[in-house]
Protein backbone atom coordinates (compact mmCIF):
# COMPACT_ATOMS: atom_id res chain seq x y z
CA UNK A 1 0.00 0.00 0.00
CA UNK A 2 1.44 3.41 -0.85
CA UNK A 3 0.24 6.74 0.72
CA UNK A 4 -0.87 9.60 -1.31
CA UNK A 5 1.35 12.83 -1.21
CA UNK A 6 -1.39 15.19 -0.96
CA UNK A 7 -0.56 19.03 0.62
CA UNK A 8 -2.59 20.31 3.19
CA UNK A 9 -5.45 22.03 2.28
CA UNK A 10 -6.52 24.81 3.92
CA UNK A 11 -10.22 27.05 4.27
CA UNK A 12 -10.11 30.37 5.75
CA UNK A 13 -13.09 31.80 6.71
CA UNK A 14 -12.86 34.27 8.97
CA UNK A 15 -14.68 34.93 12.42
CA UNK A 16 -17.99 36.47 13.11
CA UNK A 17 -19.73 36.87 16.72
CA UNK A 18 -23.20 36.68 14.50
CA UNK A 19 -22.80 33.31 15.48
CA UNK A 20 -23.39 31.34 18.43
CA UNK A 21 -23.00 28.11 17.74
CA UNK A 22 -19.70 26.36 17.13
CA UNK A 23 -18.61 25.59 13.86
CA UNK A 24 -18.82 21.93 12.88
CA UNK A 25 -17.39 20.27 10.03
CA UNK A 26 -17.20 16.76 8.38
CA UNK A 27 -15.78 15.37 5.28
CA UNK A 28 -17.12 12.72 2.99
CA UNK A 29 -14.44 10.56 0.42
CA UNK A 30 -16.74 8.53 -1.92
CA UNK A 31 -16.83 5.65 -3.42
CA UNK A 32 -13.75 4.39 -2.06
CA UNK A 33 -13.23 1.49 -4.71
CA UNK A 34 -13.58 2.99 -8.25
CA UNK A 35 -12.27 2.18 -11.50
CA UNK A 36 -9.36 3.57 -13.71
CA UNK A 37 -11.83 5.68 -15.35
CA UNK A 38 -13.85 6.85 -12.50
CA UNK A 39 -13.97 10.08 -10.11
CA UNK A 40 -13.66 10.24 -6.69
CA UNK A 41 -15.63 13.08 -4.60
CA UNK A 42 -13.69 14.75 -1.76
CA UNK A 43 -16.34 16.78 0.28
CA UNK A 44 -16.35 19.28 2.89
CA UNK A 45 -19.10 20.32 4.51
CA UNK A 46 -19.30 23.11 7.15
CA UNK A 47 -22.49 23.23 9.58
CA UNK A 48 -22.39 27.31 10.82
CA UNK A 49 -20.08 29.48 11.17
CA UNK A 50 -19.50 31.96 9.19
CA UNK A 51 -19.38 32.00 5.26
CA UNK A 52 -16.27 31.92 3.20
CA UNK A 53 -14.26 31.59 0.30
CA UNK A 54 -14.12 27.78 -1.25
CA UNK A 55 -10.40 25.93 -0.31
CA UNK A 56 -8.10 25.64 -2.78
CA UNK A 57 -6.86 21.90 -3.62
CA UNK A 58 -2.78 21.75 -4.57
CA UNK A 59 -1.94 22.62 -7.70
CA UNK A 60 -0.28 19.05 -7.72
CA UNK A 61 0.60 16.21 -5.48
CA UNK A 62 3.08 15.03 -4.76
CA UNK A 63 3.18 11.05 -5.52
CA UNK A 64 1.38 11.28 -8.64
CA UNK A 65 -1.45 8.97 -7.89
CA UNK A 66 -4.49 11.82 -8.18
CA UNK A 67 -5.36 14.55 -9.97
CA UNK A 68 -7.85 17.47 -9.59
CA UNK A 69 -10.73 17.23 -12.60
CA UNK A 70 -11.81 20.81 -12.12
CA UNK A 71 -10.04 23.42 -10.25
CA UNK A 72 -12.53 25.01 -8.51
CA UNK A 73 -14.94 22.75 -6.21
CA UNK A 74 -18.83 22.28 -6.70
CA UNK A 75 -20.39 24.40 -3.95
CA UNK A 76 -24.28 24.38 -2.96
CA UNK A 77 -25.80 25.67 0.44
CA UNK A 78 -28.63 24.49 2.78
CA UNK A 79 -30.21 26.21 5.25
CA UNK A 80 -32.73 24.63 7.71
CA UNK A 81 -35.05 25.49 10.34
CA UNK A 82 -35.43 23.63 13.80
CA UNK A 83 -37.75 25.14 16.84
CA UNK A 84 -36.89 28.88 15.15
CA UNK A 85 -32.57 27.75 15.30
CA UNK A 86 -31.19 28.31 12.06
CA UNK A 87 -28.46 26.31 10.75
CA UNK A 88 -26.35 26.86 7.02
CA UNK A 89 -24.58 24.34 5.80
CA UNK A 90 -21.86 24.66 2.99
CA UNK A 91 -20.91 22.19 1.02
CA UNK A 92 -17.45 22.21 -0.90
CA UNK A 93 -16.94 19.09 -3.30
CA UNK A 94 -13.72 18.37 -5.20
CA UNK A 95 -13.32 15.48 -8.01
CA UNK A 96 -10.51 13.33 -8.10
CA UNK A 97 -8.81 11.68 -11.37
CA UNK A 98 -6.77 8.67 -10.34
CA UNK A 99 -3.85 7.76 -13.07
CA UNK A 100 -3.07 4.45 -11.86
CA UNK A 101 -4.08 1.18 -10.67
CA UNK A 102 -3.75 -0.10 -6.89
CA UNK A 103 -4.30 0.89 -3.32
CA UNK A 104 -3.36 4.27 -1.78
CA UNK A 105 -3.98 6.01 1.16
CA UNK A 106 -4.83 9.53 1.94
CA UNK A 107 -3.68 11.34 4.67
CA UNK A 108 -5.76 13.80 6.66
CA UNK A 109 -6.78 16.84 5.43
CA UNK A 110 -6.16 20.00 7.58
CA UNK A 111 -9.56 23.02 7.14
CA UNK A 112 -9.51 25.68 9.46
CA UNK A 113 -12.77 27.29 9.74
CA UNK A 114 -13.31 30.09 12.38
CA UNK A 115 -9.97 29.60 13.64
CA UNK A 116 -9.99 25.96 14.66
CA UNK A 117 -8.31 23.70 12.36
CA UNK A 118 -10.53 20.22 11.70
CA UNK A 119 -8.96 17.29 10.44
CA UNK A 120 -10.38 14.61 7.90
CA UNK A 121 -9.25 10.99 8.60
CA UNK A 122 -7.28 8.96 6.77
CA UNK A 123 -8.77 7.00 3.94
CA UNK A 124 -7.84 3.83 1.36
CA UNK A 125 -8.71 3.93 -1.99
CA UNK A 126 -8.53 0.82 -4.18
CA UNK A 127 -8.35 1.56 -8.06
CA UNK A 128 -9.20 -0.70 -10.35
CA UNK A 129 -9.38 -1.49 -13.92
CA UNK A 130 -12.04 0.86 -15.83
CA UNK A 131 -15.62 0.45 -15.83
CA UNK A 132 -18.75 0.83 -18.13
CA UNK A 133 -21.22 0.64 -15.59
CA UNK A 134 -22.76 3.76 -14.22
CA UNK A 135 -22.45 4.72 -10.27
CA UNK A 136 -25.38 5.80 -8.49
CA UNK A 137 -24.71 9.25 -6.96
CA UNK A 138 -28.31 9.68 -5.03
CA UNK A 139 -27.94 9.61 -1.89
CA UNK A 140 -31.42 7.01 -0.11
CA UNK A 141 -33.82 8.82 1.37
CA UNK A 142 -36.95 6.96 2.50
CA UNK A 143 -38.95 6.97 -0.69
CA UNK A 144 -35.83 4.88 -2.36
CA UNK A 145 -37.43 1.99 -0.62
CA UNK A 146 -40.91 2.30 -2.52
CA UNK A 147 -38.84 2.17 -5.66
CA UNK A 148 -39.76 -0.74 -8.31
CA UNK A 149 -37.49 -3.02 -8.43
CA UNK A 150 -36.90 -3.75 -11.72
CA UNK A 151 -36.31 0.22 -12.07
CA UNK A 152 -33.14 -0.28 -9.69
CA UNK A 153 -31.94 -3.28 -11.39
CA UNK A 154 -32.02 -1.41 -14.87
CA UNK A 155 -30.19 1.46 -13.11
CA UNK A 156 -27.50 -0.77 -11.80
CA UNK A 157 -27.04 -2.16 -15.07
CA UNK A 158 -26.72 1.15 -17.40
CA UNK A 159 -23.26 1.07 -19.16
CA UNK A 160 -21.37 3.34 -21.13
CA UNK A 161 -18.15 3.21 -23.09
CA UNK A 162 -16.21 4.26 -25.51
CA UNK A 163 -14.53 3.06 -28.28
CA UNK A 164 -11.49 3.62 -31.16
CA UNK A 165 -11.62 1.72 -34.11
CA UNK A 166 -9.95 1.36 -37.53
CA UNK A 167 -10.85 -1.64 -40.27
CA UNK A 168 -7.98 -3.68 -39.93
CA UNK A 169 -4.40 -3.27 -37.96
CA UNK A 170 -2.28 -3.06 -41.03
CA UNK A 171 -2.34 -1.17 -43.74
CA UNK A 172 0.64 -0.05 -47.12
CA UNK A 173 1.98 3.57 -47.03
CA UNK A 174 -0.61 6.07 -48.47
CA UNK A 175 -3.88 3.42 -47.93
CA UNK A 176 -6.69 5.23 -46.27
CA UNK A 177 -7.73 3.92 -42.79
CA UNK A 178 -11.30 4.71 -41.58
CA UNK A 179 -10.86 5.95 -38.05
CA UNK A 180 -13.79 6.41 -36.00
CA UNK A 181 -14.51 7.34 -32.75
CA UNK A 182 -17.98 5.86 -30.71
CA UNK A 183 -19.65 6.21 -27.29
CA UNK A 184 -21.81 2.83 -26.74
CA UNK A 185 -24.15 3.71 -24.24
CA UNK A 186 -27.22 1.41 -23.13
CA UNK A 187 -30.88 3.02 -23.30
CA UNK A 188 -32.01 5.76 -21.16
CA UNK A 189 -28.08 6.73 -20.76
CA UNK A 190 -28.30 10.02 -21.92
CA UNK A 191 -25.08 12.80 -22.78
CA UNK A 192 -25.59 16.14 -21.82
CA UNK A 193 -23.64 18.94 -24.45
CA UNK A 194 -23.22 21.24 -21.66
CA UNK A 195 -20.46 19.98 -19.16
CA UNK A 196 -19.04 17.64 -21.63
CA UNK A 197 -16.00 17.35 -23.95
CA UNK A 198 -13.81 15.22 -25.90
CA UNK A 199 -10.37 14.97 -26.80
CA UNK A 200 -9.05 13.51 -29.55
CA UNK A 201 -4.83 12.53 -30.34
CA UNK A 202 -2.65 14.04 -32.19
CA UNK A 203 -1.97 11.88 -35.41
CA UNK A 204 1.43 13.03 -34.94
CA UNK A 205 2.33 10.41 -37.50
CA UNK A 206 -0.39 11.23 -39.86
CA UNK A 207 -1.99 13.26 -42.35
CA UNK A 208 -5.93 14.21 -41.50
CA UNK A 209 -8.68 14.02 -43.52
CA UNK A 210 -12.37 15.09 -42.67
CA UNK A 211 -15.34 12.99 -42.73
CA UNK A 212 -18.87 14.58 -43.73
CA UNK A 213 -21.48 11.67 -42.82
CA UNK A 214 -24.39 11.83 -43.20
CA UNK A 215 -25.83 9.57 -39.95
CA UNK A 216 -23.95 9.95 -36.71
CA UNK A 217 -26.26 7.04 -34.57
CA UNK A 218 -26.88 3.58 -34.58
CA UNK A 219 -27.63 0.59 -32.36
CA UNK A 220 -25.55 -2.46 -31.96
CA UNK A 221 -26.23 -5.49 -29.87
CA UNK A 222 -23.77 -6.92 -28.42
CA UNK A 223 -23.31 -10.43 -25.87
CA UNK A 224 -26.51 -9.75 -26.11
CA UNK A 225 -27.44 -6.40 -24.83
CA UNK A 226 -28.53 -3.32 -27.21
CA UNK A 227 -26.57 -0.31 -27.06
CA UNK A 228 -26.86 3.27 -28.90
CA UNK A 229 -24.03 3.60 -30.60
CA UNK A 230 -23.07 7.80 -31.13
CA UNK A 231 -20.16 8.50 -33.38
CA UNK A 232 -18.55 11.37 -32.28
CA UNK A 233 -15.32 11.60 -34.63
CA UNK A 234 -14.72 10.36 -38.27
CA UNK A 235 -11.59 10.59 -39.63
CA UNK A 236 -9.77 9.58 -43.05
CA UNK A 237 -5.70 8.85 -41.62
CA UNK A 238 -3.05 8.41 -44.12
CA UNK A 239 0.48 7.46 -42.43
CA UNK A 240 3.33 9.58 -42.61
CA UNK A 241 5.71 6.70 -42.50
CA UNK A 242 6.30 2.85 -42.37
CA UNK A 243 6.57 0.53 -39.55
CA UNK A 244 4.70 0.28 -35.81
CA UNK A 245 2.37 3.55 -35.33
CA UNK A 246 0.54 4.13 -32.26
CA UNK A 247 -2.46 6.24 -32.08
CA UNK A 248 -3.09 7.26 -28.40
CA UNK A 249 -6.49 7.37 -26.64
CA UNK A 250 -9.47 9.44 -26.87
CA UNK A 251 -10.28 10.92 -23.69
CA UNK A 252 -14.10 11.55 -22.49
CA UNK A 253 -15.35 13.94 -19.72
CA UNK A 254 -19.36 13.46 -19.76
CA UNK A 255 -22.11 14.86 -18.01
CA UNK A 256 -24.81 11.95 -17.93
CA UNK A 257 -27.77 10.70 -16.69
CA UNK A 258 -29.80 7.85 -16.29
CA UNK A 259 -33.62 8.36 -17.43
CA UNK A 260 -34.66 12.41 -18.83
CA UNK A 261 -37.32 12.82 -15.37
CA UNK A 262 -36.95 16.06 -13.82
CA UNK A 263 -35.03 13.58 -11.02
CA UNK A 264 -32.47 12.24 -13.42
CA UNK A 265 -29.28 10.90 -11.87
CA UNK A 266 -27.27 13.37 -13.46
CA UNK A 267 -23.38 12.78 -12.77
CA UNK A 268 -19.88 13.72 -14.16
CA UNK A 269 -17.73 10.05 -15.21
CA UNK A 270 -14.67 9.96 -16.87
CA UNK A 271 -14.08 7.26 -19.91
CA UNK A 272 -11.13 6.73 -22.26
CA UNK A 273 -10.32 4.74 -25.38
CA UNK A 274 -7.93 1.73 -26.09
CA UNK A 275 -5.03 3.19 -28.08
CA UNK A 276 -4.41 1.67 -31.69
CA UNK A 277 -1.50 -0.16 -32.80
CA UNK A 278 -1.14 -0.07 -36.34
CA UNK A 279 1.31 -1.42 -38.89
CA UNK A 280 2.55 0.65 -42.58
CA UNK A 281 4.32 -1.34 -44.77
CA UNK A 282 5.92 0.73 -47.81
CA UNK A 283 4.72 -0.03 -51.66
CA UNK A 284 6.86 -2.65 -53.64
CA UNK A 285 9.65 -1.33 -55.59
CA UNK A 286 9.00 -4.03 -58.15
CA UNK A 287 6.50 -3.65 -61.19
CA UNK A 288 5.76 0.20 -60.28
CA UNK A 289 4.33 2.14 -64.12
CA UNK A 290 5.76 5.06 -64.98
CA UNK A 291 3.02 6.23 -64.73
CA UNK A 292 1.77 5.73 -60.77
CA UNK A 293 1.56 8.86 -59.09
CA UNK A 294 0.80 7.45 -55.53
CA UNK A 295 -2.52 6.45 -55.92
CA UNK A 296 -3.23 3.51 -53.39
CA UNK A 297 -6.43 1.34 -54.02
CA UNK A 298 -8.60 0.29 -56.86
CA UNK A 299 -9.46 2.50 -59.73
CA UNK A 300 -10.74 2.56 -63.13
CA UNK A 301 -11.07 5.62 -65.40
CA UNK A 302 -14.18 6.07 -68.23
CA UNK A 303 -14.87 8.88 -69.95
CA UNK A 304 -17.37 10.32 -72.73
CA UNK A 305 -17.95 12.99 -75.48
CA UNK A 306 -20.86 15.36 -75.38
CA UNK A 307 -21.14 14.93 -79.57
CA UNK A 308 -19.60 11.71 -82.01
CA UNK A 309 -19.47 14.18 -84.93
CA UNK A 310 -18.72 17.98 -85.19
CA UNK A 311 -17.80 20.01 -87.57
CA UNK A 312 -14.79 22.05 -88.20
CA UNK A 313 -14.56 24.92 -86.22
CA UNK A 314 -17.20 23.42 -83.54
CA UNK A 315 -16.02 22.52 -80.33
CA UNK A 316 -17.10 18.55 -78.17
CA UNK A 317 -16.70 18.44 -74.47
CA UNK A 318 -14.59 15.86 -73.20
CA UNK A 319 -15.99 14.01 -69.56
CA UNK A 320 -13.19 12.19 -67.92
CA UNK A 321 -14.29 10.74 -64.77
CA UNK A 322 -11.91 8.34 -62.18
CA UNK A 323 -13.84 6.09 -59.89
CA UNK A 324 -12.90 3.85 -57.26
CA UNK A 325 -12.09 3.38 -53.70
CA UNK A 326 -8.62 5.07 -52.21
CA UNK A 327 -6.61 8.28 -51.72
CA UNK A 328 -8.35 10.45 -54.25
CA UNK A 329 -6.12 13.13 -52.59
CA UNK A 330 -3.12 11.82 -55.04
CA UNK A 331 -5.68 12.51 -57.74
CA UNK A 332 -4.59 16.31 -58.36
CA UNK A 333 -5.02 16.92 -62.32
CA UNK A 334 -4.91 15.33 -65.36
CA UNK A 335 -3.18 16.15 -68.56
CA UNK A 336 -4.65 15.51 -72.09
CA UNK A 337 -1.17 16.61 -73.98
CA UNK A 338 -0.86 14.11 -76.28
CA UNK A 339 -4.54 15.69 -78.14
CA UNK A 340 -2.78 18.91 -78.80
CA UNK A 341 -1.33 18.03 -82.19
CA UNK A 342 -5.18 17.82 -83.36
CA UNK A 343 -6.91 19.52 -81.42
CA UNK A 344 -7.02 22.87 -79.05
CA UNK A 345 -7.45 21.88 -75.34
CA UNK A 346 -9.07 24.12 -72.96
CA UNK A 347 -9.45 22.73 -69.32
CA UNK A 348 -13.10 23.33 -67.52
CA UNK A 349 -11.69 24.05 -64.16
CA UNK A 350 -11.37 22.40 -60.76
CA UNK A 351 -12.46 18.62 -60.92
CA UNK A 352 -15.72 18.01 -59.00
CA UNK A 353 -15.90 15.12 -56.55
CA UNK A 354 -18.58 12.61 -55.40
CA UNK A 355 -18.37 11.62 -51.93
CA UNK A 356 -20.69 8.53 -50.72
CA UNK A 357 -20.77 7.94 -46.57
CA UNK A 358 -18.63 11.08 -46.12
CA UNK A 359 -15.48 9.41 -48.54
CA UNK A 360 -14.70 10.43 -52.10
CA UNK A 361 -15.62 8.05 -54.64
CA UNK A 362 -15.10 9.89 -57.86
CA UNK A 363 -13.55 12.95 -59.76
CA UNK A 364 -14.42 14.40 -63.11
CA UNK A 365 -12.43 16.81 -65.38
CA UNK A 366 -14.44 18.43 -68.25
CA UNK A 367 -12.38 19.52 -71.18
CA UNK A 368 -13.31 21.51 -74.55
CA UNK A 369 -11.44 20.20 -77.48
CA UNK A 370 -11.53 22.04 -80.75
CA UNK A 371 -10.26 20.47 -84.13
CA UNK A 372 -7.51 22.01 -86.07
CA UNK A 373 -8.47 19.67 -88.87
CA UNK A 374 -11.59 17.51 -90.73
CA UNK A 375 -10.93 13.45 -90.19
CA UNK A 376 -12.12 10.56 -87.98
CA UNK A 377 -10.03 10.46 -84.82
CA UNK A 378 -9.89 8.43 -81.96
CA UNK A 379 -9.07 10.19 -78.94
CA UNK A 380 -7.80 7.74 -76.13
CA UNK A 381 -8.31 8.20 -72.43
CA UNK A 382 -6.08 9.11 -70.02
CA UNK A 383 -4.51 5.62 -68.27
CA UNK A 384 -3.68 5.55 -64.59
CA UNK A 385 -1.16 3.22 -62.08
CA UNK A 386 -2.07 2.74 -59.02
CA UNK A 387 -1.61 -0.27 -56.24
CA UNK A 388 -4.06 -2.38 -54.87
CA UNK A 389 -3.63 -3.28 -51.70
CA UNK A 390 -5.87 -6.25 -52.04
CA UNK A 391 -3.96 -7.85 -54.45
CA UNK A 392 -0.73 -6.74 -53.16
CA UNK A 393 0.53 -5.63 -56.92
CA UNK A 394 0.56 -2.46 -58.74
CA UNK A 395 -1.72 -2.01 -61.91
CA UNK A 396 -2.69 -0.02 -64.64
CA UNK A 397 -5.98 1.32 -65.79
CA UNK A 398 -7.39 0.07 -68.97
CA UNK A 399 -7.06 1.53 -72.26
CA UNK A 400 -10.31 3.03 -73.84
CA UNK A 401 -11.01 4.84 -76.90
CA UNK A 402 -13.57 6.96 -78.07
CA UNK A 403 -14.24 7.97 -82.08
CA UNK A 404 -15.04 11.54 -82.76
CA UNK A 405 -16.28 12.48 -87.02
CA UNK A 406 -14.87 16.24 -88.02
CA UNK A 407 -16.46 17.13 -91.12
CA UNK A 408 -15.41 19.79 -93.56
CA UNK A 409 -17.02 23.36 -91.93
CA UNK A 410 -17.82 26.30 -94.11
CA UNK A 411 -15.09 26.93 -96.29
CA UNK A 412 -13.91 30.23 -96.06
CA UNK A 413 -13.27 32.55 -99.41
CA UNK A 414 -9.10 33.02 -99.35
CA UNK A 415 -8.01 36.48 -99.84
CA UNK A 416 -4.99 39.11 -100.83
CA UNK A 417 -3.65 40.32 -97.55
CA UNK A 418 -0.61 42.28 -97.11
CA UNK A 419 1.75 42.21 -94.11
CA UNK A 420 4.45 45.41 -93.90
CA UNK A 421 5.76 45.18 -96.91
CA UNK A 422 5.38 41.70 -98.23
CA UNK A 423 2.25 40.69 -99.72
CA UNK A 424 0.90 37.06 -100.23
CA UNK A 425 -1.79 34.78 -100.44
CA UNK A 426 -3.20 33.06 -97.42
CA UNK A 427 -5.88 29.90 -97.64
CA UNK A 428 -7.90 31.07 -94.90
CA UNK A 429 -9.69 27.90 -94.51
CA UNK A 430 -6.70 26.03 -93.98
CA UNK A 431 -5.06 28.39 -91.43
CA UNK A 432 -7.40 30.81 -90.13
CA UNK A 433 -10.99 28.95 -88.66
CA UNK A 434 -12.35 31.21 -86.89
CA UNK A 435 -12.22 34.39 -89.44
CA UNK A 436 -14.31 34.87 -92.15
CA UNK A 437 -12.28 37.07 -94.58
CA UNK A 438 -13.80 39.37 -97.48
CA UNK A 439 -11.85 41.83 -99.98
CA UNK A 440 -9.32 43.18 -97.34
CA UNK A 441 -7.95 45.29 -100.22
CA UNK A 442 -4.78 46.61 -100.40
CA UNK A 443 -3.55 47.57 -96.91
CA UNK A 444 0.65 47.72 -97.36
CA UNK A 445 0.28 51.83 -97.88
CA UNK A 446 1.25 53.62 -95.16
CA UNK A 447 -1.63 54.73 -92.31
CA UNK A 448 -2.28 58.48 -92.21
CA UNK A 449 -3.30 60.03 -89.07
CA UNK A 450 -6.94 62.10 -89.05
CA UNK A 451 -7.90 64.64 -86.53
CA UNK A 452 -4.80 65.00 -84.52
CA UNK A 453 -6.18 67.21 -81.82
CA UNK A 454 -9.08 64.05 -81.49
CA UNK A 455 -6.17 61.65 -80.55
CA UNK A 456 -4.70 64.37 -77.93
CA UNK A 457 -8.28 64.78 -75.91
CA UNK A 458 -8.60 61.07 -76.06
CA UNK A 459 -4.76 60.93 -74.54
CA UNK A 460 -5.34 63.48 -71.62
CA UNK A 461 -9.30 61.77 -71.03
CA UNK A 462 -7.47 58.44 -70.25
CA UNK A 463 -4.93 60.56 -68.08
CA UNK A 464 -7.63 62.21 -65.89
CA UNK A 465 -9.40 58.91 -65.26
CA UNK A 466 -6.02 57.45 -64.12
CA UNK A 467 -5.57 60.32 -61.86
CA UNK A 468 -9.12 60.05 -60.16
CA UNK A 469 -8.39 56.15 -60.12
CA UNK A 470 -5.47 56.77 -58.24
CA UNK A 471 -7.35 59.20 -55.67
CA UNK A 472 -10.06 56.91 -55.29
CA UNK A 473 -7.82 53.58 -54.41
CA UNK A 474 -5.81 56.09 -52.22
CA UNK A 475 -8.56 56.97 -50.00
CA UNK A 476 -9.80 53.54 -50.19
CA UNK A 477 -6.21 52.25 -48.84
CA UNK A 478 -6.91 55.52 -45.86
CA UNK A 479 -10.07 53.90 -45.25
CA UNK A 480 -8.97 50.36 -44.37
CA UNK A 481 -5.67 51.18 -42.52
CA UNK A 482 -8.36 53.32 -40.21
CA UNK A 483 -11.09 50.59 -40.22
CA UNK A 484 -8.45 47.74 -38.85
CA UNK A 485 -6.39 50.09 -36.64
CA UNK A 486 -10.21 50.38 -34.74
CA UNK A 487 -11.09 46.71 -35.19
CA UNK A 488 -9.95 45.38 -32.19
CA UNK A 489 -11.99 47.88 -30.33
CA UNK A 490 -15.14 46.43 -32.36
CA UNK A 491 -14.75 42.65 -31.67
CA UNK A 492 -17.06 42.63 -28.65
CA UNK A 493 -19.47 44.53 -30.31
CA UNK A 494 -19.10 42.55 -33.49
CA UNK A 495 -19.53 39.24 -31.42
CA UNK A 496 -22.58 40.44 -29.83
CA UNK A 497 -23.82 41.31 -33.63
CA UNK A 498 -23.28 37.97 -34.92
CA UNK A 499 -24.33 35.66 -31.30
CA UNK A 500 -28.17 37.44 -31.51
CA UNK A 501 -29.89 35.78 -34.24
CA UNK A 502 -28.69 32.38 -32.64
CA UNK A 503 -30.68 32.74 -30.32
CA UNK A 504 -33.66 31.19 -32.72
CA UNK A 505 -31.75 28.50 -34.77
CA UNK A 506 -30.93 24.98 -33.85
CA UNK A 507 -28.81 22.03 -34.95
CA UNK A 508 -26.28 22.69 -37.00
CA UNK A 509 -26.58 26.00 -37.99
CA UNK A 510 -26.37 27.21 -34.54
CA UNK A 511 -23.19 25.36 -32.90
CA UNK A 512 -21.54 25.99 -36.55
CA UNK A 513 -22.44 29.89 -35.70
CA UNK A 514 -21.39 30.02 -32.39
CA UNK A 515 -18.09 28.29 -33.38
CA UNK A 516 -17.68 31.06 -35.95
CA UNK A 517 -18.59 34.08 -33.72
CA UNK A 518 -15.83 32.90 -30.94
CA UNK A 519 -12.92 32.45 -33.54
CA UNK A 520 -13.74 35.86 -34.95
CA UNK A 521 -13.69 37.50 -31.85
CA UNK A 522 -10.55 36.77 -32.09
CA UNK A 523 -10.04 37.18 -35.72
CA UNK A 524 -11.06 41.02 -35.01
CA UNK A 525 -9.15 41.67 -32.00
CA UNK A 526 -5.84 40.39 -33.76
CA UNK A 527 -6.66 41.68 -36.87
CA UNK A 528 -6.56 38.33 -38.85
CA UNK A 529 -8.75 36.22 -40.76
CA UNK A 530 -10.80 34.17 -38.71
CA UNK A 531 -10.39 31.13 -40.65
CA UNK A 532 -6.70 30.81 -39.50
CA UNK A 533 -6.91 30.77 -35.98
CA UNK A 534 -6.52 27.32 -34.10
CA UNK A 535 -7.15 26.93 -30.56
CA UNK A 536 -3.30 26.18 -30.52
CA UNK A 537 -2.56 29.35 -32.00
CA UNK A 538 -5.14 31.10 -28.84
CA UNK A 539 -3.38 29.80 -26.51
CA UNK A 540 0.06 30.77 -27.78
CA UNK A 541 -1.07 33.99 -28.11
CA UNK A 542 -2.48 34.23 -24.46
CA UNK A 543 0.44 33.36 -22.86
CA UNK A 544 2.42 35.80 -25.08
CA UNK A 545 0.52 38.27 -23.59
CA UNK A 546 0.95 37.29 -19.89
CA UNK A 547 -3.25 36.24 -19.99
CA UNK A 548 -4.32 33.67 -17.28
CA UNK A 549 -4.54 30.19 -18.14
CA UNK A 550 -7.67 30.04 -16.99
CA UNK A 551 -8.98 32.17 -19.99
CA UNK A 552 -8.04 29.61 -22.18
CA UNK A 553 -9.32 26.49 -20.63
CA UNK A 554 -12.70 28.95 -20.25
CA UNK A 555 -12.22 29.14 -23.89
CA UNK A 556 -11.17 25.34 -25.29
CA UNK A 557 -14.53 23.99 -22.81
CA UNK A 558 -16.65 26.12 -24.94
CA UNK A 559 -15.25 24.85 -27.91
CA UNK A 560 -15.21 20.88 -26.94
CA UNK A 561 -19.04 21.70 -25.65
CA UNK A 562 -19.81 23.12 -28.81
CA UNK A 563 -17.82 20.53 -31.26
CA UNK A 564 -19.73 17.28 -28.87
CA UNK A 565 -22.80 19.07 -29.42
CA UNK A 566 -22.84 18.99 -32.33
CA UNK A 567 -23.55 14.89 -32.33
CA UNK A 568 -25.10 14.44 -29.03
CA UNK A 569 -29.00 15.38 -28.98
CA UNK A 570 -29.60 18.94 -27.19
CA UNK A 571 -32.47 20.26 -26.16
CA UNK A 572 -33.20 24.56 -26.25
CA UNK A 573 -32.40 24.81 -22.41
CA UNK A 574 -28.82 22.92 -23.46
CA UNK A 575 -28.17 25.53 -26.36
CA UNK A 576 -29.20 28.87 -24.14
CA UNK A 577 -26.88 27.73 -21.42
CA UNK A 578 -24.01 26.73 -23.84
CA UNK A 579 -24.75 30.47 -25.30
CA UNK A 580 -24.62 32.25 -22.20
CA UNK A 581 -21.26 30.42 -21.34
CA UNK A 582 -19.28 31.50 -24.66
CA UNK A 583 -20.71 34.91 -24.37
CA UNK A 584 -19.48 34.82 -20.29
CA UNK A 585 -16.42 33.70 -21.49
CA UNK A 586 -15.49 36.12 -24.31
CA UNK A 587 -17.08 39.11 -21.69
CA UNK A 588 -14.24 38.02 -18.93
CA UNK A 589 -11.72 38.12 -22.04
CA UNK A 590 -12.52 41.46 -23.25
CA UNK A 591 -11.92 42.67 -19.38
CA UNK A 592 -8.13 41.34 -19.93
CA UNK A 593 -7.94 41.88 -23.62
CA UNK A 594 -8.81 45.64 -24.03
Amino acid sequence: MRRIGFLALVLLLPGSAAFAQDPNVTFSIAPREVGLNELVQFTIQVEGGPRGRAPNFPNGFELGDFELAQRRPSTSMQTTIVNGKVTSTNSYTYLLRPTKKGTFELPSQAVQVAGKTFQSPKTQISVKDEVRNLRSTRSRSPIDSFQNDRRNQRQQQAEIFAEMSTSKSEYFIGEPIAFQVKIFRTPGVNISSNGSSMSLPDFRDFWVEEVDRETWQDTVIRDSKRYEVDILAERLLYANKTGKLTVDPTEFELAVSVGRSFFADWQRVRRSTNALELTIKPLPAEGKPANFTGLVGSFSVKGELDKSSISLGDSVSLKVEIAGDGNFAAVSDITLDNLKRDFEVYEGGTPTSETRGGRVISKTWVFALVPKREGDYQIPLPRVGFFNTEEGRYHTSAEKILNLEVTPGERLAGGQVSVGRESGTILAEQNLNYIKLGDLGDISGKPKLQRPMLLVQTAAGFLVLDLLVFVGLLMRSRGQDHKNRFRSKYAWKNFQKAVGPLKSKEGEPFYAGLADALLGYFGDKWDRPAQGISLEMIRNRLEKDGIEPTHFDDVNACMESIELARFTPGSAGAREQLLNKTVATVKSLEGVLS
